[in-house]
């Protein structure tokens, strides 16, 4: 699905659209092309295979089964690393199916007759939140990708752990490469969030 119908979606109202695809073939999009509108509570996320935005030609999206995920034809795979030792935080076997969606707008409003003008979407966001138990080690994680109109892609990644670790780093891989290992010390209970612009 997400290879051909949905890379032409996007509609008069907004540049992207939110996409639910499911096991049984079927999906829900929060704009339909005849302009019905879909809550994202409406989203059964017990029966979800993959997640993302589509829209302006490309699709951006994760794999529910692995959290790994495909943006605009990039593969995207994360780990945090201890020392010597890697933790995968995608391609576990757990269900990533808490997603997230949502748009930054902003509105302008007059001071002299206090009428506001029209809202103005700045950029979409798409992830998920999942928690982690990766042997001897507990993380939070919530990846969230955000598609601007005045800059590139980027994301960011929050992490929390059940432990205080003062020589850890993320390392994201596209399409198996390492591209950045970024130093992320964690102190317990206590997020930390570090930024990637996608490349």
């Amino acid at each position: 699905m997400w290879a051909g119908l949905l890379i032409k979606r996007g509609n008069k109202m907004q540049d992207f659209t939110w996409c639910a695809e499911y096991a049984d073939g079927t999906h829900l999009v929060e704009i339909e092309e005849s302009g019905k509108a879909h809550l994202f509570k409406e989203i059964q996320k017990d029966k979800l295979i993959a997640f993302g935005l589509a829209g302006r030609g490309m699709s951006l999206y994760y794999d529910v089964s692995t959290g790994i995920f495909n943006l605009a034809g990039r593969i995207v795979e994360l780990a945090y690393r201890v020392g010597e030792k890697e933790y995968p935080l995608t391609g576990q076997t757990k269900l990533y199916n808490d997603c997230i969606s949502f748009k930054q707008a902003y509105t302008e409003i007059s001071p002299l007759t206090c009428r506001r003008s029209n809202t103005r979407i700045v950029q979409y966001c798409f992830g998920y939140k999942v928690r982690l138990q990766l042997g001897d080690l507990e993380l939070h994680f919530k990846p969230v990708v955000f598609i601007p109109y005045d800059r590139p892609v980027y994301a960011t990644f929050r992490l929390v752990a059940d432990r205080d670790i003062a020589d850890g780093e993320l390392v994201i891989r596209r399409n198996g490469q390492t591209m950045e290992q970024i130093p992320v010390p964690l102190q317990k209970g206590v997020g930390l969030e570090a930024m990637w612009e996608v490349r």
